[in-house]
């Protein structure tokens, strides 16, 4: 897929799956999950190029969701050459409730960050477990 905003873009669903596809190339995101979003997966992609535009806030995987989203799992993700390989960001500042951004590879070919938080407010993420680029974690 080659989008001009993100290849797949989603808000406002409880139960969605997201799982296997391809991304190339996209100028900003390559997965995008929204606002209002309930027991989702985001599981067994591959992204490469994602965000060519180089913001920090976006990336292979957003997630653009606040206290209004919860149970929210990203695993086993492939991401690439894309700006930021995950990317967190809300409208309101507020972290979901039981994120999770686990066994995905997330390595130093992202040029800003492996994984990207752009919420004012502390709130706990599990990100264990990931690859990002050294047997040491990130730098």
């Amino acid at each position: 897929l080659d989008m001009a905003y993100a290849a797949i873009q989603l808000q406002g669903v409880d139960g969605a799956t997201i799982t296997g596809n391809l991304v190339v190339e996209t100028w900003q995101q390559g997965i995008q999950v929204g606002p209002l979003m309930k027991n989702v997966l985001v599981k067994g992609n591959t992204i490469d190029q994602a965000n060519t535009k180089g913001d920090l806030d976006k990336g292979g995987i957003r997630l653009y969701a606040g206290s209004t989203s919860e149970n929210i799992t990203v695993e086993n993700n492939l991401v690439t050459n894309s700006g930021s390989a995950v990317a967190l960001r809300s409208m309101t500042g507020d972290v979901p409730a039981n994120l999770v951004v686990r066994y995905n590879s997330l390595d130093a070919s992202n040029a800003n960050a492996g994984l990207y938080s752009g919420w004012q407010s502390p709130g706990s993420i599990d990100a264990t477990d990931n690859w990002w680029g050294s047997v040491d974690g990130p730098d």
